[in-house]
């Protein structure tokens, strides 16, 4: 009987310590859970504190946009009052002179007349002034009321041709797009039109009538600029300079087709996107925050496909235009290569195709292009050679041919960028 209790005894006992230890446990995953809520909820308030914050900023922006605006037009409405007010008092000291000179019957229309001939353009500043304000909100509020899109994956110059777009990651990034105005290539001042002569025959208007050609003018709009380019804004991007020089590295590598170009479409090197210090014998390069990209049309319709890249701490713009020009290459003049007793650039370009690989009777069917910078193939210092040929079907510059010439002009390479090889070709002396 005493062994029996016993037992249940220890059953006993060994049942409370396990129930106690699952309820231990119970505990600490109820506390655990307890925890990561309210650290979830935690970071949640955050959240809404700081987008609540960002409102907050953007409307104060807003408000104080207004206010300006508001100031700005009462200042431009007073300006008109008064000088309204002193049109109309200059009308009456005329009309009080003329009433003084003229007969009786005929003071009271000729005054009435004189009023209104002077008061219209006191009218038409004060309507002018009204309608620039009025347009000028307007303008401020499409630009703070611009929604954001989404992040477009791809940039379109026409139907069928695109290129991907800027690849930007992160939650906070905000991206916003907009028609704008083309402004490649640079735009040139026109000469000033010349004054037409005066025609002294012609009788002017008499007092109180119409100058019909003075209405013909007035009805007379300037033509809007054509809104043919797009700009795509991003917002709170991470890092916008290494962001921009990966993309411009991407785009011009041969498979895009891309070069960096200057204003005029002419190629040239990428800009140096870090810069550098100033040190002996050297000057000091600054960051480029700006480059512009492009590459010819796919079509004969004689267009560009341009990107313009800008950036700078937080933001990256890129403007997405086909204007008018055809991307080049610096003049021959410019392109300077190893000059030694063996094979120039010169002696290069006069090479038969067959020699480098390449179809057709003459050099001059292709466009030879020397790269800046030297590099050493086998041990031997070279220049490295591009050779351009153009599309019959396309109008546009292909690659045909990559090569390395060296500075002693003793040997040509051939580079196949498929398998990142070299070939030495056999040139005739």
């Amino acid at each position: 009987m005493k062994q029996e209790q016993d037992l249940a005894a220890k059953i006993a006992a060994q049942t409370a310590k396990k129930t106690a230890k699952v309820e231990s446990a119970a505990a600490k995953k109820i506390a655990a859970a307890e925890r990561a809520a309210e650290k979830k909820t935690a970071a949640a308030e955050r959240k809404m504190l700081k987008r609540a914050a960002k409102a907050e900023k953007q409307a104060k922006k807003l408000q104080d946009k207004v206010a300006k605006t508001e100031k700005k037009a009462a200042a431009q409405v007073a300006k008109a009052e008064k000088q309204a007010a002193k049109k109309n008092e200059q009308a009456a000291k005329i009309a009080a002179k003329r009433e003084e000179s003229s007969e009786p019957e005929e003071i009271e229309g000729k005054k009435k007349k004189k009023k209104l001939v002077l008061l219209l353009p006191v009218v038409a500043i004060v309507v002018a002034a009204g309608v620039f304000f009025f347009l000028k909100g307007r303008g401020a509020e499409e630009e703070v009321e611009l929604e954001p899109i989404p992040t477009p994956l791809s940039y379109a110059f026409s139907e069928v041709s695109n290129v991907p777009a800027l690849p930007v990651i992160g939650e906070d990034v905000v991206v916003y797009s907009e028609k704008i105005e083309s402004v490649l290539p640079e735009e040139t001042e026109e000469p000033p039109e010349e004054t037409p002569p005066v025609d002294e025959e012609k009788t002017p208007p008499a007092e109180g009538e119409e100058d019909p050609e003075g209405d013909a003018k007035a009805e007379e709009e300037p033509e809007e600029p054509a809104l043919t380019a797009t700009r795509y804004r991003y917002e709170n991007v991470t890092d916008p300079k290494g962001l921009m020089s990966a993309y411009a590295g991407l785009l011009t590598q041969e498979a895009a087709g891309f070069s960096a170009v200057d204003k005029t479409f002419q190629r040239m090197d990428l800009p140096d996107f870090d810069g550098k210090e100033a040190s002996e014998g050297q000057e000091a390069v600054p960051a480029s925050k700006s480059v512009l990209l492009a590459r010819n049309s796919d079509g004969d319709d004689g267009l560009v496909y341009s990107l313009q890249l800008d950036w700078d701490e937080t933001t990256c713009t890129v403007v997405v235009d086909t204007p008018e020009g055809r991307v080049h290459n610096p003049p021959s003049e410019d392109q300077s290569g190893p000059v030694s007793a063996g094979l120039t650039v010169d002696g290069f370009r006069e090479l038969d195709p067959s020699v480098l690989g390449l179809p057709g009777a003459s050099m001059d069917e292709y466009t030879v292009y020397v790269q800046d910078g030297m590099l050493l193939v086998y041990g031997n210092t070279c220049v490295r050679i591009s050779v351009y040929a153009q599309n019959a079907n396309t109008g546009t510059n292909e690659v045909a041919g990559s090569y390395f010439l060296s500075a002693d002009g003793q040997h040509v390479y051939r580079y196949d960028v498929a398998d990142n090889s070299v070939e030495e070709l056999e040139i005739p002396k």
